[in-house]
């Protein structure tokens, strides 16, 4: 599932003068970043990939901004209370369902897009230097992360299945005993080890603090994105081993 973030299309658009903004069928787009474009003033629309018998061009359907704007009421999810219009503090949960733009929530996703933009940042500089196996690790791990905003925002469960083909059995094993996978001891980062560990553990790092604010915004409602990113962490350890000592975990 591809997903479509307010920093994407900051990225994107941020000096651009448009009035359109198409996307491909099925890409699921963030709330802040509906919020962004209706701002803008910008309508977004699906890509029409058929055409109908004898005519030459087909218009792209509209995916439903026009929705969100002219919503005939909203509910505020603290208090469950109908408002008919929606104050400048508060944000979409989902739907027609606010917060405000402090939620627990909101300041997650706000974190898992950072961690997107780090990671953006980190590929560039990967590619940058030929790093072609790490590059394919974390288009990986970007697209993990696609999927966990998607989740969380849809309400939808996530089942935890591998990471990099590793299951959370070998994840646990490689990232608590790397003498005996990787032949080495624990690593502790310093500024004479090589570039793409110190930029790796940049991603680790982020990732502990994704999972911090997801536990204070999802504790006792969502153990399943609590528990991957828990995971996720450790699978990023385990990439700092393989830059380390030049061993891959390839299957």
């Amino acid at each position: 599932m591809k997903v479509l973030t307010e920093q994407m299309l900051r990225s994107e658009i941020l000096n651009r003068d448009v009035s359109e903004y198409f996307i491909e069928e099925g890409v699921f787009v963030t709330p802040s970043a509906k919020e962004y474009l209706a701002s803008r003033k910008i309508e977004l629309k699906i890509k029409s990939g058929s055409f109908n018998a004898g005519s030459s061009t087909s218009s792209p359907k509209s995916y439903g901004i026009k929705e969100i704007e002219n919503m005939e009421y909203y509910i505020d999810y603290s208090t469950n209370k109908k408002l008919n219009t929606k104050p400048e503090n508060y944000t979409h949960l989902y739907d027609n369902v606010l917060v405000e733009k402090n939620h627990p929530r909101i300041v997650l996703r706000g974190k898992l897009d950072s961690l997107l933009s780090l990671i953006v940042d980190i590929q560039y500089q990967f590619k940058e230097r030929h790093e072609d196996k790490l590059l394919e690790y974390l288009k990986k791990y970007q697209k993990l992360i696609h999927t966990i905003l998607y989740s969380e925002v849809s309400n939808k469960s996530l089942e935890f299945d591998t990471i990099f083909d590793l299951t959370e059995e070998e994840i646990r094993k490689m990232s608590h005993h790397p003498k005996e996978y990787f032949g080495c001891d624990h690593i502790f980062v310093n500024c004479n080890m090589p570039f793409t560990v110190i930029k790796l553990n940049l991603i680790r790092t982020a990732v502990r603090e994704v999972e911090l604010v997801a536990y204070n915004a999802l504790k006792n409602e969502r153990d399943d994105l609590i528990k991957l990113l828990n995971r996720m962490s450790s699978a990023v350890y385990i990439l700092m081993l393989m830059a380390h000592t030049g061993k891959d975990i390839s299957k």
